[in-house]
């Protein structure tokens, strides 16, 4: 009998001993953190405040000027008590490792008790050239925007039984307003009859337009000036010009133009160019409509942000789309310079626009 007692006892003991690291497991697991965000975020030596937001885990820090080497900056963080930050999988210290910011970068933060979130992390010198998809660091721009403060923006949607090729009157009628014409009003259906009571006859008004049409309706609106010239632009199927030659000459030629505070207007093939697919209705870079041929744009300034040059152009095919601001889809849209040039196969001439002196 006593040795059963001692057996009970001894079952009992060895029970109550193996309850003891059980309840210490649940202690550990319950002030374990879960604490995933950053709290805050700088560059050393920088007096700029980061702006975070913590609903969407995204943090913009704007630079009033470029860094020496935006590849390699080291980030000054604090984070939620216990997390941890990674890039790429690779650890960063806050104040110690170094990050490549040509490009917005993805934080993963650990908490913990593992549990992660991430962080897109944006170093710009500009509030708005991510946004609008054209990238982090602007390095040169220009931009002629003319005489009229509303801008000479005009949709060729809506303006009578040829809109669908109102294009070449479209851009006309815009650098009629941006030269300064003195006439009071000046309409993309007003443009298009222009070849009726010109110099063709009533039953050439359906005829699609050509570069040479468009110089001579800014040149008739300027009464008395002659603003408008053409010039030819690179063009392999024409000028026997490689599409490398194209790339090289035609970004050149125009910027030129421009920073001589001219406008450049072109007619091109629009399958060239990107469409953007990212869903982003604020996205200002690349095309929103499905490419046609024989399209005009009017080029009127550029940005060159992160070594790429975009001509920054007045694209009448607006479909009457605007962003939210309101300003029209079609209004200051940044086309990609290499694209353009590749384009001028469907045209090898320009029309250069001169500002009224």
């Amino acid at each position: 009998m006593m040795k059963n007692i001692k057996a009970f006892v001894c079952g009992t003991l060895l029970l109550s001993i193996g309850l003891i690291p059980y309840g210490c497991s649940d202690d550990d697991k319950n002030t374990s953190l879960a604490g995933n965000d950053i709290l805050s975020f700088s560059i050393e030596g920088i007096d700029t405040e980061a702006v975070i937001d913590t609903d969407n885990k995204s943090i913009s820090y704007v630079l009033s000027d470029i860094p020496e080497n935006y590849r390699e900056i080291t980030p000054v963080f604090t984070l939620s008590e216990g997390a941890w930050a990674s890039v790429n999988e690779d650890e960063v210290v806050s104040g110690v490792t170094p990050v490549n910011f040509s490009t917005p970068v993805t934080f993963k933060i650990t908490a913990s008790n593992g549990d992660r979130a991430y962080w897109d992390v944006s170093l710009s010198n500009t509030d708005y050239t991510i946004a609008w998809g054209l990238g982090a660091w602007l390095t040169e721009e220009k931009s002629n925007e003319g005489v009229d403060p509303e801008g000479c923006y005009l949709d060729q949607q809506n303006t009578g039984d040829y809109a669908d090729r109102n294009c070449g009157p479209a851009v006309g009628a815009m650098a009629v307003i941006w030269y300064g014409s003195p006439m009071e009003e000046m309409t993309v259906e007003w443009a298009r009859s222009y070849r009726y009571f010109s110099y063709y006859s009533s039953s050439s008004t359906d005829l699609s337009w050509y570069p040479g049409d468009v110089r001579d309706f800014i040149n008739f609106c300027s009464r008395g000036g002659s603003p408008a010239y053409l010039e030819e632009i690179p063009s392999e199927k024409y000028l026997d010009n490689t599409e490398e030659e194209m790339k090289e000459k035609f970004p050149v030629q125009v910027k030129a133009h421009i920073d001589a505070g001219e406008l450049v207007i072109v007619c091109l093939s629009m399958s060239y160019i990107s469409k953007n697919e990212t869903g982003d209705s604020e996205t200002r870079v690349d095309k929103y409509y499905s490419g046609t041929m024989g399209h005009f744009l009017l080029i009127k300034g550029y940005k060159v942000v992160d070594g790429e040059l975009f001509f920054e152009c007045n694209d009448p095919w607006g479909l009457g789309l605007t962003y939210e601001d309101g300003t029209p889809v079609g209004a200051n849209r940044y086309y990609r310079a290499e694209e353009l040039a590749l384009s001028g196969n469907h045209n090898y001439y320009a029309v250069i626009v001169q500002p009224k002196v």
